[in-house]
């Protein structure tokens, strides 16, 4: 097909358009909804593809490439279904974030919805951006803790009745779920993401103890004397 041929599908498509919206406002059909999807964003959608398929004649006009011809015949259609999808995905967001879209009274309910299927119908790159966020927010990985370090202990030794307070050093201690002096689990307070303020446990005997802090990113350790 030419390219003037093109141009004619696309303005009957306008046209047909334009008499379907039309119907919408005599008939009053503009509010319609299926389900939760105002039926106006399918026109949008439409309506915005097919405004970007005829730019694209009027600005290729000494470039034409007929390998495109599907392309731009397609544009309605993909311009629909783009919208609808487009819109879905708002919609999800909105519930996510329990929030609902507000405008002034005299504005319609939907308009939101309507700018976002024109967007989204007349630049697929706007729809494509907003795919990549969605699956990025769905699908990555959630982040993983840092694993905590101890950089020192104060006192660095104790009695083995236990007793006393031991100041633990450090990063990544927020989160900490279990310290033990050895073989023995201590009652601990996290001060702050690099301090932890323990209790002395008590130990059977006298000698060098594994000091161990766990946390979701992991475990660190250091070294105890008891005496």
């Amino acid at each position: 097909m030419k390219r003037w041929h093109i141009f004619c599908v696309q303005i009957a498509w306008l046209v047909g358009l334009g008499i379907l919206a039309g119907l919408y406002f005599v008939q009053g059909l503009l509010h319609i909804k299926l389900g939760s999807l105002p039926v106006g964003v399918v026109w949008f959608g439409a309506l915005g593809a097919v405004l970007i398929s005829l730019t694209g004649i009027v600005e290729h006009a000494g470039d034409w490439n007929p390998e495109f011809n599907l392309w731009h015949l397609s544009r309605p259609l993909v311009g629909a279904a783009l919208a609808v999808v487009a819109v879905l995905i708002l919609q999800a967001g909105v519930l996510a974030t329990g929030t609902k879209p507000s405008a002034p009274a005299e504005v319609p309910q939907n308009l939101l919805y309507y700018l976002v299927a024109f967007l989204v119908g007349y630049r697929e790159e706007t729809f494509r951006d907003l795919i990549k966020r969605l699956v990025d927010l769905i699908l990555a990985p959630a982040a993983t803790p840092a694993k905590p370090t101890i950089t020192s202990l104060s006192p660095v030794n104790g009695p083995i009745a236990g007793g006393g307070t031991v100041k633990i050093l450090g990063s990544g201690f927020v989160g900490t779920s279990a310290l033990t002096f050895g073989s023995a689990t201590a009652t601990f307070k996290v001060d702050s993401d690099g301090q932890i303020s323990a209790d002395l446990p008590a130990s059977p005997a006298a000698g060098a103890v594994t000091v161990t802090v766990k946390t979701k990113g992991g475990a660190a350790t250091a070294s105890f004397t008891y005496v």
